[in-house]
């Protein structure tokens, strides 16, 4: 095995010019996703954050792992991988931002109907997510993959940002999937 010192010294740098608050990279489970909740509080706590930006970043960090802990364990049931299948989630800040960035890996066939729907959020205006939420929550429709897709509605309400994302080509069936939101406030309040 390598020696890991100088990495780690590369990374911390990289970390700390990007801002990065805190960073997670392994297996997703309901454990680790309350873990991660409970130190990005407490980061965002001790930053002294206004109480509506804290509560927006928190939020959107909610809908972010949930979405991660959901298509990772799903994709696990759905074959049978000998690799992993980790997810990575990145808190950072800067000015008067937080940036939530996500991945994890998704089917290929998956990428056409997210890439859709992330494009259509990003077209519609506040109002138009409102009322997209809204008729979303009329019509109820659980989907296959066990939610009705209010998940990324909510993240891009709650924003006010549009939503970045980008695929990678991972193997032959797989994509790797990264998402990010931009919280915009004031640090100092």
């Amino acid at each position: 095995m390598a020696d890991q010192s100088e990495i780690i010294f590369e990374l911390y740098q990289k970390m700390a010019k990007q801002n990065i608050i805190s960073a997670y990279h392994g297996d997703f489970t309901q454990a680790v996703v309350n873990m991660l909740l409970k130190q990005a509080k407490w980061d965002l706590t001790s930053r002294a954050v206004d109480k509506r930006t804290m509560k927006k970043t928190y939020s959107i960090l909610v809908e972010c792992l949930e979405n991660i802990l959901k298509h990772t364990t799903l994709l696990k049931a759905s074959r049978s991988i000998n690799e992993n299948i980790d997810g990575i989630v990145i808190l950072a800040n800067d000015a008067n931002n937080y940036r939530i960035t996500i991945g994890n890996l998704v089917d290929c066939d998956d990428a056409p109907r997210l890439t859709s729907k992330i494009d259509y959020l990003n077209s519609l205006d506040k109002d138009g997510l409102k009322s997209h939420h809204t008729e979303v929550l009329k019509t109820g429709q659980i989907s296959d993959k066990g939610g009705a897709g209010l998940g990324l509605i909510e993240v891009a309400l709650k924003s006010g940002n549009k939503i970045t994302y980008k695929f990678s080509d991972y193997s032959n069936d797989l994509s790797f999937f990264a998402m990010q939101v931009l919280i915009s406030g004031n640090l100092n309040k």
